[in-house]
């Protein structure tokens, strides 16, 4: 079994804009600290992926395809510094769609364990909502809410709260 790091990619690795939907690959700017931190997972063996929610794209103001897109030109600059996301997950629905994929729901994390047979109870959840925390506690993965998006404190208390995704890291060197 692997351990694994989920992240939640707006507001944790990419900046957060105000609409809360990275539609356009001008919005894409890495958080600072971001490399640093994803290099460091490097040194242990945790594997990351990315979990988010992408409601722009029920929204209609974000395609699939330019999802993919922004998506992919991330995942370039970060194979660039030799930091590789194993898979991303995304939910496009609405909270009214109630699909089982949009976060808190276990979806995205579900068809992560089944398809990489992950030990949930070695792994971390990061993230800057308090949806990213409740995920994380309903399954089982220990949870860190990063103070680099919109929510200032979640709701569900996190097993850590970090500055930005490079204190969560140092967290997890520490503790694991």
């Amino acid at each position: 079994m692997i351990k694994a790091i989920f992240l939640d990619r707006d507001g944790n690795v990419n900046v957060e804009p105000e609409d809360e939907v990275v539609d356009s690959l001008e919005e894409i700017r890495l958080l600072p600290n971001t490399i640093s931190a994803l290099k460091l997972i490097k040194t242990t063996d945790f594997v990351l992926f990315f979990i988010t929610n992408q409601i722009g794209i029920s929204q209609g103001k974000l395609t699939v395809k330019k999802f993919h897109q922004i998506n992919n030109l991330i995942l370039k600059q970060l194979k660039d510094e030799n930091i590789q996301i194993e898979k991303t997950y995304f939910c496009p629905h609405t909270h009214e769609d109630n699909c089982n994929c949009r976060k808190p729901k276990t979806g995205m994390i579900d068809k992560a364990v089944k398809e990489h047979n992950i030990d949930l109870p070695s792994s971390y959840v990061i993230g800057d909502r308090d949806s990213d925390i409740l995920l994380g506690k309903e399954v089982g993965c220990k949870t860190i809410f990063v103070k680099t998006g919109f929510d200032t404190m979640p709701k569900t208390k996190p097993d850590y709260v970090a500055e930005d995704l490079l204190d969560a890291v140092k967290y997890i060197l520490k503790n694991s």
